[in-house]
C-alpha cells in the first residue's frame, strides 16, 4: 500500500511535475500567444508603416522622376543656351572682326593726340598703328574744310555734346578719302573731359558716286563742259549779284557753229562729235588766254564756257572791267575757231556766229537773258555768219517778226502755199528760150507776196528747205516733161536750185532718179544749180556729192559765181557744166570799166573750161548790150520776163527774143 502510495506519490509527483511542465508550456504558450499578439500588432503596425513608407516612397519617386525630367529639360535648355551662346560668341567675333576691319575707331586725349587706333583706322589712313599713336589728329587734315567747319566741331564736343558730319581726310600717300564721322566726348570719374572717341565709316565710294551723278547732272557728257543746268545756275547768281552790286559787269556770248550740220551729213556723227569736243577745247582755251576772265569749276563762280545743246555753246564772262572785254573775247573765239580743225583725215574750217549780251539789273529771268543773246547770234548769222553782234533792244521786234514768219512758213509748207514760178533763160546768139529756172514763191494769205530773200534763209536754218526744194523739183520736172512733148520744147531744159541740205541728204539721189524715170525726163535736161558759197564752204565734200549727182546724168551749174572767191584749181576739178554770173557784177558794170573787165574774165574763164556762162539779173538793154559784146552764152532777167506761173512759161515757149526786150510771136518767128 505504501508502495502504492509511494507509487501514487511518485505518480502524483510525476503528475505534478508534468502539470508544472505543462503549466510552463501553457505559460510559455500563453506568453508566446501574448507575444504573437504583440507581433501581430507590430506586424500590423509594420504593415501600416510599410504602407506609409511605400506611399512616401512612391511620392518621392514621382518627385524624383519629375525632377529627373526637369533636369533633362534643364539640361536640354542649357545645351540650347550653350549653343546660342556659342553662336552669339561667333557673331560677336565676326562683328569684332568687321568692326576692326571696317569701322574706324580712334581715341584721342583732350589735346587731340591719338591714343587708340584700330586696324580699320590704320588701313584707311595708310599709317601703321604705331605711326598713328602719339600723333595729333591734324595729321589727317585734308585742307578741304574751312576754319568755320572745325570751329563748329570743337564748340560742339567742347560743350560735352556729340558731333556728327561727313569729313574728308588725307591719307599718308596724299590721297583723299571721305568718312562719316561721329565724335563722342569721354569723361573721367570726376566728370572732367578725358578725351574723345571718334567713330568713322568709310563713305568714299558713295561720295565719288554722288560726285559722278552731280557731274552727270551739271556737265555735258561729250565735251565735259558745264551743261545748260549749271549755266542757268551761274547766270542766276550773276543776275542776283548785279542787283546787289551795280558795278558788277558780266556778259554772255551765245556761240553757234556755222553749217555744222553739213559735217554730220557728209562725214558722219562721229566726226561731228570730234568737232564738238575740239570746239569745247578751243573755247576753254580762249577763256584761259584772256586776262580779265577765269575758268569755272563745279563749286565756284567764274567765267566759263558751257555747251547749251547741239552745236550751240554759251560763254559766261564775269568780273569784266568794261563791256569791250566781252568783244575782245568774242574776237579771240572767232580767230581761234577759224583755224582748220583736223578731224580724221580731213581739215575742216568751221567758223561761228556769236551773239553778245551785256548783263544788267533789268533781267529777272535766265530765259530772257539767253533769249536776247540767242537773238543777237541769229542777227550775226543773218549778216553773213562768221561774226559777232551785240544785242540791242531793236532786235526784239525783228526776232518776234522772224518767229512769226517762221511759224507762218511752216503752215505755208504744210498747206501748199509755196508755189513754183518759172523764168526764161535765153540763148543770146539765137534769141531762143533754152531753159526755164524754177523759183519758189510764197503768196502769204494776209501779207501778200513775201520775197525769197526773206523766207529762204529761214527755210535753210529750220530745214524746211528740204520740203520746199523737193516740192519745187517735182513741179519743175513735171513741167519739163510736159514741155518736152511740144515741138518747141524738145530740147528745152529746166534749171532748179539745190540746197546743201538736199545735196547731203542720203535719200535725195535715189528719189531724184525715181522721179526722172517716172516722168521719162532725160537727166541731161535737168540743170541743178548750187551756189558758189555752198561749194566753197565744204569744197572736198561737195566735190564727192556733185560727182554722185553727175553720175546720174544731170547737168550741174554753179550759181552766184564770183561771190565765193572759188579758186581756179578747185573750179577745174569740179564736174560743172556751167556757171551763172552773180547779178551784182551786172549791176556794177553799168558805169564801171573794172567790173566790165571782171565780167570779161569770168566769161573767158567759163569758155576756156568748156562751161556755159549765164548772166543773170539783166533788166536793161544797156546791160544786155554789155554781155552781148562780151559774147556771153546765156542771159536771164526781167528784161526777158519775170518769174511766172507754168501756164505763162508754156505760152512763151518757142518765141524768139528780138534783142530789144520783146519776144516775137510764134507766127512772126516762122514767117
Amino acid at each position: 500500500m505504501q508502495s502504492d502510495s509511494v507509487a501514487q506519490q511518485d505518480q502524483l509527483t510525476a503528475l505534478r511535475t508534468k502539470n508544472a511542465a505543462l503549466q510552463k508550456t501553457i505559460d510559455a504558450l500563453v506568453q508566446r500567444v501574448e507575444q504573437s499578439e504583440g507581433l501581430h500588432g507590430s506586424a500590423h503596425r509594420l504593415f501600416e508603416e510599410t504602407a506609409t513608407l511605400q506611399g512616401t516612397l512612391d511620392e518621392r519617386t514621382e518627385q524624383l522622376c519629375t525632377q529627373a525630367e526637369n533636369l533633362v529639360e534643364a539640361r536640354e535648355e542649357l545645351e540650347l543656351q550653350a549653343g546660342e551662346l556659342c553662336a552669339a560668341n561667333r557673331r560677336l567675333e565676326a562683328m569684332r572682326l568687321v568692326i576692326d576691319e571696317h569701322i574706324i575707331l580712334g581715341v584721342t586725349d583732350s589735346s587731340g593726340k591719338i591714343i587708340e587706333a584700330n586696324r580699320a583706322f590704320s588701313k584707311i589712313s595708310q599709317y601703321s598703328q604705331s605711326e598713328l599713336l602719339g600723333q595729333n589728329h591734324r595729321i589727317l587734315n585734308s585742307g578741304l574744310h574751312d576754319k568755320s567747319f572745325w570751329k563748329k566741331m570743337w564748340k560742339t564736343v567742347g560743350s560735352g555734346n556729340t558731333w556728327h558730319a561727313e569729313v574728308c581726310n588725307r591719307a599718308k600717300d596724299g590721297s583723299l578719302y571721305w568718312v562719316d564721322t561721329t565724335i563722342v566726348p569721354l569723361r573721367d570719374p570726376d566728370g572732367g573731359l578725358d578725351g574723345y572717341l571718334a567713330l568713322r565709316v568709310d563713305i568714299t565710294a558713295r561720295k565719288l558716286a554722288e560726285e559722278g551723278l552731280k557731274r552727270a547732272a551739271l556737265f555735258d557728257d561729250l565735251t565735259k563742259l558745264p551743261n545748260r543746268a549749271l549755266l542757268g545756275d551761274r547766270l542766276q547768281r550773276c543776275m542776283d549779284k548785279t542787283k546787289r552790286d551795280k558795278d558788277f559787269l558780266y556778259s554772255v556770248l551765245f556761240i553757234d557753229l556755222d553749217n555744222f550740220k553739213y559735217v554730220n551729213d557728209s562725214l558722219g556723227h562721229e566726226a561731228g562729235d570730234e568737232l564738238l569736243i575740239e570746239t569745247a577745247s578751243r573755247l576753254s582755251e580762249a577763256i584761259r588766254l584772256t586776262d580779265s576772265v577765269g575758268r569755272c569749276t563745279d563749286d565756284s563762280t567764274g567765267s566759263f564756257a558751257a555747251r547749251f545743246g547741239g552745236d550751240e555753246f554759251v560763254m559766261l564772262l564775269e568780273g569784266l572791267h568794261t563791256p569791250e572785254d566781252a568783244i575782245r573775247v568774242a574776237e579771240r573765239v572767232g580767230s581761234t575757231m577759224a583755224r582748220p580743225h583736223r578731224i580724221g583725215s580731213h581739215d575742216i574750217a568751221v567758223q561761228c556766229s556769236i551773239g553778245i549780251l551785256h548783263g544788267n539789273d533789268q533781267y529777272l529771268q535766265v530765259d530772257d537773258l539767253l533769249r536776247d543773246a540767242d537773238t543777237a547770234m541769229y542777227e550775226a548769222k543773218s549778216e553773213g555768219k562768221a561774226r559777232y553782234v551785240v544785242f540791242d533792244e531793236s532786235m526784239h521786234t525783228r526776232a518776234r517778226e522772224r518767229l512769226e514768219l517762221e511759224n507762218d512758213l511752216r503752215c505755208a509748207v504744210e498747206s501748199g502755199q509755196i508755189q513754183a514760178v518759172f523764168q526764161p533763160i535765153v540763148h543770146l546768139e539765137s534769141g531762143r528760150i533754152v531753159s526755164f529756172e524754177a523759183l519758189a514763191r510764197w503768196n502769204h494769205p494776209t501779207r501778200g507776196a513775201i520775197s525769197p530773200a526773206e523766207f529762204v534763209p529761214i527755210a535753210e536754218e529750220t530745214g524746211l528747205i528740204m520740203s520746199i526744194g523737193n516740192g519745187i523739183l517735182v513741179e519743175a520736172c513735171s513741167l519739163l516733161e510736159k514741155l518736152s512733148r511740144s515741138p518747141d520744147g524738145e530740147t528745152v531744159s529746166m534749171n532748179v536750185n539745190l540746197s546743201r541740205r538736199q545735196l547731203f541728204d542720203p535719200a535725195f539721189l535715189p528719189s531724184l532718179d525715181v522721179l526722172l524715170q517716172s516722168l521719162s525726163v532725160p537727166a541731161e535736161r535737168l540743170r541743178l544749180e548750187i551756189t558758189e558759197s555752198a561749194v566753197m564752204d565744204r569744197p572736198h565734200m561737195m566735190k564727192d556729192a556733185l560727182a554722185s549727182l553727175k553720175a546720174l546724168g544731170v547737168q550741174l551749174h554753179m550759181d552766184d559765181f564770183g561771190t565765193g572767191m572759188s579758186s581756179l584749181s578747185l573750179l577745174r576739178t569740179l564736174p560743172l557744166d556751167g556757171i551763172k554770173i552773180d547779178r551784182s557784177f551786172i549791176v556794177a558794170a553799168d558805169n564801171d570799166r573794172e567790173s566790165i573787165a571782171i565780167l570779161n574774165t569770168i566769161i573767158s574763164l567759163g569758155r576756156n573750161l568748156n562751161m556755159s556762162v549765164t548772166a543773170e539779173g539783166i533788166e536793161k538793154t544797156e546791160q544786155l548790150a554789155t554781155v552781148l559784146a562780151l559774147e556771153c552764152d546765156l542771159v536771164q532777167g526781167y528784161l526777158f520776163g519775170k518769174p511766172a506761173p507754168k501756164e505763162d512759161a508754156e505760152a512763151i515757149l518757142g518765141r524768139t527774143f528780138d534783142g530789144i526786150g520783146q519776144f516775137a510771136t510764134p507766127a512772126a518767128k516762122h514767117a
